[in-house]
């Protein structure tokens, strides 16, 4: 889980008045801004301006630099068996076969560059 403070939240995808996802504008506890897709429609309106966990999926992750997607210095560690991006400010959960066919390193800093993340849980931060 990652605290992130939600500065906006739009919408994204929507037909006849029906909205099928939303854009999340957040703020890392380091200060960065980041945008999270939330195609689970969780419900974060009525938490902008207010601190929350969430959990945050990557669609895919790379070592190749690209100046198109989101860079964020940290490493890879393997947990419950699953692989997550860490670092400072953020957890992110990646996929094993990204992992895996690109034999990226365990718990050796590096850049890595995000597709789009994806929120995909969250709870209230107790203040």
């Amino acid at each position: 889980m990652s605290e992130i403070f939600i500065l906006k939240v739009e919408d994204g995808a929507s037909y006849n008045g029906d909205v099928y996802d939303y854009w999340i504008t957040c703020k890392l506890k380091n200060n960065q801004e980041i945008i999270l897709f939330d195609y689970k429609r969780i419900g974060l309106n009525e938490f902008v301006n207010k601190w929350v966990d969430a959990q945050i999926q990557a669609l895919f992750v790379q070592l190749s630099k690209n100046k198109d997607l989101l860079s964020l210095e940290g490493k890879i560690t393997f947990k419950n068996d699953k692989y997550y991006f860490l670092n400072e400010a953020i957890s992110i959960e990646v996929s094993n076969e990204d992992v895996e066919s690109q034999e990226l390193k365990l718990n050796t800093q590096s850049v890595f560059y995000f597709g789009r993340l994806d929120i995909i849980g969250f709870n209230q931060v107790k203040c």
